[in-house]
């Protein structure tokens, strides 16, 4: 069966009967990536009774469901295990542990450190303010990330080396 480049969702054919399985099949491995966020990446047995659509990162050495599926992403999905393999580039959040992770091709690295406000720069300067501009920052941030914190949005540029 044909499926897309990037995470392989399966593609429909010509003719093909049932397409709503292989539309239905697609969307739950959307639904398993799209904005990952893992509950855990240390566990290496699946959690008795896990919530539907429950994500993990299956740590090493892998038990029980999720034997072989090391450094894999699995999630609980309509009463079973899916597994996907992340590809270079993918970000992850670990909620237990309010880490940020990035996938480098050949597993996840802990390279972005901890997820928190300071480490977002929320005292970066801000487009149009009297600092912005500096000498010590591009003209251009290369993103913004948008937090919320105590009812308060803020959009934060990100700048890179």
């Amino acid at each position: 069966m044909a499926s897309s480049t990037n995470l392989q969702l399966a593609l429909l054919q010509p003719a093909q009967a049932q397409k709503h399985v292989t539309v239905n099949e697609s969307l739950q491995t959307l639904d398993l990536a799209v904005h990952l966020s893992v509950e855990s990446r240390s566990l290496t047995a699946p959690v008795p009774s896990p919530a539907d659509g429950a994500r993990y990162l299956v740590a090493s050495p892998a038990t029980g469901a999720w034997a072989g599926a090391e450094g894999r992403i699995s999630a609980w999905q309509g009463g079973a295990w899916r597994f996907l393999d992340a590809r270079a580039g993918w970000l992850c959040h670990v909620a237990d542990e309010g880490r940020l992770i990035r996938h480098d091709g050949l597993g996840w690295t802990d390279s972005l450190g901890t997820l928190t406000l300071s480490s977002l720069a929320l005292d970066a300067p801000v487009e149009g303010s009297a600092s912005a501009g500096s000498a010590a920052l591009p003209a251009q941030p290369a993103g913004f990330v948008s937090v919320a914190v105590d009812g308060s949005a803020y959009r934060i540029p990100l700048y890179l080396p």
